[in-house]
């Protein structure tokens, strides 16, 4: 079942993944699926688990690739993960960036912003929220 949250917090989240999403994942997973609506939803293979496909001369993942879903719950896990635990690997300044991020999220008016969290900062997020430290980068 999905979290209840609120409209200001989905924002945040959705502004979080759409950043990942669009630049901060890229180096290290091709988003095979992309779908930005009310309920924001990736799939992921990583760029190690593709192979060239010699007849479209496109990347496709390859027999046994896995895929990734990343989600709004997925950025929540992160930004929880970063904000309230260790993380492998994690810089300090990301742990910061997050934590501070989050608490403006929550005492923000609706017309106030959303941190610093830019396309490193929101992979780490999400690297975080999928596998529980951070493994590129």
């Amino acid at each position: 079942m999905p979290a209840t949250r609120s409209a200001e917090r989905t924002e945040f989240l959705t502004d979080v993944f759409t950043t990942a999403m669009e630049g901060g994942v890229s180096y290290w997973a091709s988003v095979r699926e992309y779908r930005h609506t009310e309920s924001p939803r990736a799939v992921l293979v990583r760029t190690e688990d593709l192979i060239l496909d010699q007849e479209s001369m496109s990347w496709v993942p390859g027999e046994n690739a896995e895929t990734l879903i990343v989600d709004l719950d997925v950025v929540a896990r992160g930004i929880n993960r970063i904000t309230y635990g260790p993380i492998k690997y994690l810089p300090e300044s990301h742990r910061v960036l997050v934590a501070a991020a989050s608490r403006e999220n929550d005492m923000m008016p609706v017309n106030g912003r959303h941190g610093d969290i830019d396309a490193g900062v929101a992979d780490s997020i999400v690297q975080a929220g999928l596998l529980g430290e951070i493994v590129y980068g």
